[in-house]
């Protein structure tokens, strides 16, 4: 057992974590481990100390289609995203305006063809690395149609 380093027991997506969010996983050890400590299950809770959430309204100039194809127009048809929880410290918090919360999605290694296409969109504070997103997944929809050729 001195060889283990760590035991993994789970994950958690990080826009599953609310400020008072407990999750609870089993404590699973390998064939040849005995648990000795009678411990099988563990829970992981957040401190949010310091950390307060904030609603957001996305805009559909903050919602960005990235990577797209050349040889593809794109419109996208989403006006805006409602009840966009973020969390962060209080003081950047309080900073925080719609303008600065992106809704996006990448192309990139998707196949995608024309027609209306509904995504899972990526949502951040841009500029901002100790904020995240926490809530249910939100959608994108956009348009794919071969470009006008005057």
């Amino acid at each position: 057992i001195s060889l283990v380093e760590r035991i993994d027991v789970g994950s958690v997506n990080l826009n599953e974590i609310s400020l008072d969010s407990e999750f609870e996983f089993d404590v699973t050890l390998e064939n040849d481990m005995i648990n000795a400590s009678g411990i099988d299950k563990v829970t992981a809770k957040l401190d949010s100390t310091g950390l307060v959430s904030k609603k957001f309204t996305i805009d559909q100039s903050n919602i960005r289609i990235l990577n797209k194809p050349a040889n593809k127009a794109i419109t996208v048809n989403t006006e805006k995203i409602t009840d966009v929880t973020l969390i962060g410290p209080k003081d950047v918090m309080s900073k925080l305006t719609n303008i600065d919360v992106v809704a996006e999605y990448s192309m990139q290694a998707h196949s995608i063809e024309n027609g209306n296409v509904e995504v899972q969109a990526t949502i951040y504070a841009q500029g901002y690395d100790d904020v995240w997103y926490s809530g249910d997944v939100k959608y994108i929809i956009f348009n794919v149609s071969d470009p006008d050729i005057p």
